[in-house]
């Protein structure tokens, strides 16, 4: 049996997307402005992240469950 395809993007969160990082060419100083705009962070924020996807079925996205389940 092949292994499962696998694929990996890092994406930053801009508002309440996760966009490539390929989103923010030419909008650099945009997304530095907003993010020191914020609000300090007390815990637990999450502004980048790497979205893995095995086999066609993601394994950490924001609307997947942390791991392989299978159904």
């Amino acid at each position: 049996m092949a292994p499962a395809p696998f694929q990996v993007e890092f994406r930053v969160l801009i508002g309440p997307d996760w966009v490539p990082l390929e989103f923010l060419e030419g909008l650099e100083a945009d997304a530095v402005d907003m993010y020191l705009r914020r609000p300090s962070v007390t815990c637990c924020s999450f502004q980048g992240g790497f979205f893995i996807d095995v086999g066609g079925r993601p394994f950490s996205d924001d609307g997947s469950k942390v791991g392989l389940e299978q159904p």
